[in-house]
């Protein structure tokens, strides 16, 4: 059988493994079982690539260890920690124990880049986990490899996409910026026809660059750089890269307020997840059409669909999506009636990225505080519009998320919040301060002058010219 298919035997490796291992020959076996698996994830079959490498593993701890039965498992574990993250999501703890396995194997290997890429997925898992610490210790463990004589330029780029994330995440965004644009610098000088690791890095890089941009006020870039990593991950045609793609667009459509376009990625990524089973990707195409349905006035139903995904989240979410999956329902909850409902999910979220530093929706949050407040009726006791002490409490959130956005240089979030302020002030009848305060923010921006959130700064900003006219 090996030899009548010759230089094609990958085309039955896993009918090879299996006449091997039954003859009791262990080597042949794992070695078609590597290459079973390695064809398998050529076709994101990661689900089919798992058995194959959790066997040969299996036979290669089975018998006595030697250095070669070490370097074999190593490059086993490394697959098997991709196929993990595909089929389970960066958050699954054996994605941890895989690569923590894989490090061990390291101590005693000359293999340099087996130990990098073993950083680097052992990163992504504490980046998935909200621990953001040990994500940038484990990535600048990474970047001295990168850094030493002989290694790939790949490697350095991945890195600096990884603390980009990092400080993406902890709402470094002008830090995020610097290390997404090195990255980005590398990428013509590796191999463009290799194979992606865990994901293509241009498309990961410019995903968070995206991001990076909308947050900082460049909203018209954040989307010709989405549309990039969507070209690239398709150009490359692999699978979980266009999932992240299509991920990249909800969150730079998001940033925009545009809700038609919002619903369009999450809808293209539902059905990619349908044919391809990544629920990490599920669970935020399932949050982004709800809160999407929930815009557009479809309240029941997006609420109904907040439920499906967090269901999803505890079976298989990682720590760092339940804070943007809670903010949605907060404001799905707001917006149908509901804003006890979305005070008592916003303070609880706000209490749990205080603790670990995760802050980049913290200057939303305490904004959607303060519109939730706004629609709060029966708080207190005077009537409504006269209590000074819930004038006081509904300011608080709103100069809370000013002084944050301001902080992080979130020129996108800032106008939205002052946006907020603004709009409340004119109901108090203050419409000098509303207009003195709008006015210089959305004099900043340069760009993005057709998006839902400039818009609606305008809108205001020619209602309180026509008030204070009056």
């Amino acid at each position: 059988m090996e030899q009548g298919y010759g230089n094609q035997t990958s085309e039955i490796a896993a009918e090879l493994a299996a006449h091997f291992a039954q003859g009791g020959d262990a080597q042949r076996a794992v070695t078609y079982l590597h290459t079973a698996a390695k064809t398998a994830m050529f076709r994101s079959a990661h689900a089919e690539a798992i058995a194959y490498l959790r066997q040969g593993i299996e036979l290669l701890q089975s018998r006595p260890e030697t250095p070669e039965s070490r370097q074999q498992e190593l490059s086993m574990q490394l697959m098997l920690g991709i196929s993990l993250i595909a089929t389970d999501g960066y958050a699954a703890p054996e994605v941890a124990t895989v690569y923590d396995r894989a490090l061990e194997l390291c101590q005693d290997s000359p293999d340099k880049l087996a130990r990098f890429q073993s950083l680097v997925g052992l990163q992504a898992y504490y980046i998935a986990r909200a621990d953001l610490a040990t994500a940038w210790s484990l990535a600048q463990q990474a970047l001295h490899i990168a850094r030493e004589p002989g290694q790939s330029p790949k490697q350095c780029q991945a890195v600096f996409v990884v603390l980009g994330q990092v400080a993406f995440h902890r709402g470094g965004f002008v830090e995020a910026k610097r290390y997404l644009d090195q990255s980005l610098d590398l990428y013509s000088a590796w191999d463009q026809d290799q194979r992606p690791s865990i994901q293509d890095l241009d498309v990961l890089g410019l995903t968070y660059l995206a991001w990076t941009l909308g947050y900082l006020g460049y909203l018209e870039q954040a989307r010709q750089y989405s549309e990039k990593a969507l070209d690239q991950a398709q150009q490359v045609d692999h699978p979980f890269s266009i999932a992240y793609a299509y991920l990249c667009r909800i969150m730079t459509s998001y940033l925009r307020q545009e809700v038609a376009a919002t619903q369009e990625s999450a809808d293209a990524l539902l059905s990619l997840v349908a044919e391809y089973d990544f629920p990490y990707f599920g669970i935020w195409g399932v949050m982004s059409r709800a809160w999407s349905l929930a815009m557009q006035g479809q309240t029941q139903e997006g609420l109904h669909l907040f439920e499906e995904a967090l269901t999803a989240h505890n079976r298989h979410g990682a720590d760092m999506s339940r804070p943007p999956l809670l903010m949605f329902q907060a404001e799905a909850y707001c917006r149908n009636g509901q804003p006890e409902n979305a005070l008592g999910i916003l303070d609880h979220v706000l209490a749990l990225i205080e603790e670990r530093g995760d802050r980049l929706f913290q200057a939303t949050l305490y904004q959607m505080k303060g519109e939730c407040l706004v629609h709060v009726s029966d708080a207190f006791t005077t009537p409504r519009k006269s209590a000074k002490s819930w004038v006081a409490t509904v300011e608080q959130s709103f100069f809370r998320s000013l002084d944050i956005a301001r902080n992080q240089q979130a020129k996108t979030i800032e106008l939205q919040a002052t946006v907020s302020l603004s709009r409340f002030w004119l109901s108090q009848g203050r419409r000098d301060e509303a207009r003195e305060i709008l006015t210089p923010i959305y004099d900043w921006f340069t760009e993005g002058f057709d998006t839902p959130v400039l818009q609606a700064a305008k809108a205001l900003l020619d209602e309180l010219a026509c008030t204070s006219l009056s």
